[in-house]
């Protein structure tokens, strides 16, 4: 079987593809086309790689509207359980979620037009929740470590760049103002930020 390179960059306009890895086992799947009557497209792979204790890794993709980009890439050495889920509505918006570790959760939900989220998680029970509505919003995340939480919801032209690294911290993010950059950077174990 051959492997997609670690440099694997969507470059198909107006098409879904979702992609779950691990070591040399992939799966993969792929929409070239695209129209109104598929306006509740539903992609999922579930995979649970040959475990004994059955924990699956699984990611869906919905999309629904027109020229929305989404990447899910799994890449486990030896990871289980990581989830995640993207759901587009609307007009070209693109979600790209990295796992790599065990028990890893990320949800994205992006509605209206020209939002963008780049999330990477990497260790063991790491959850992210995106929320994306209005046009223009950017989000560029990172998890590293073990037990982090990040529930970030954005309204419209924001920008926020986060990064928790450590163990069990909290970042809340709410609608922050139109036009104005949001950069966390946390390091360290227990910590909780929250801005509203």
């Amino acid at each position: 079987m051959s492997e997609l390179s670690d440099q694997c960059e969507p470059d198909l306009v107006s098409a879904m593809r979702m992609i779950v890895r691990r070591g040399g086992v992939l799966g993969v799947g792929l929409l070239l086309s695209y129209s109104p009557a598929m306006a509740a497209v539903d992609l999922t792979e579930y995979s649970d790689f040959g475990q004994p204790d059955i924990l699956l890794t699984a990611a869906t993709i919905r999309q629904g509207g027109d020229d929305h980009m989404a990447l899910i890439d799994q890449t486990n050495d030896g990871g289980i359980g990581n989830i995640a889920q993207i759901d587009q509505e609307g007009t070209a918006n693109q979600a790209y979620v990295y796992q790599i570790g065990d028990l890893n959760r990320a949800r994205v939900a992006q509605y209206d037009s020209d939002n963008r989220v780049t999330i990477t998680q990497e260790g063991i029970g790491n959850s992210i929740d995106v929320s994306q509505t209005g046009d223009g919003n950017v989000l560029n995340g990172l998890q590293r470590g073990e037990g982090n939480v990040a529930n970030i919801t954005q309204t419209g032209d924001s920008n926020i760049t986060f990064f928790e690294i450590g163990n069990n911290n909290i970042l809340n993010i709410s609608n922050p103002a139109a036009g104005v950059p949001v950069q966390v950077y946390i390091q360290g174990d227990g910590v909780t930020v929250t801005q509203r």
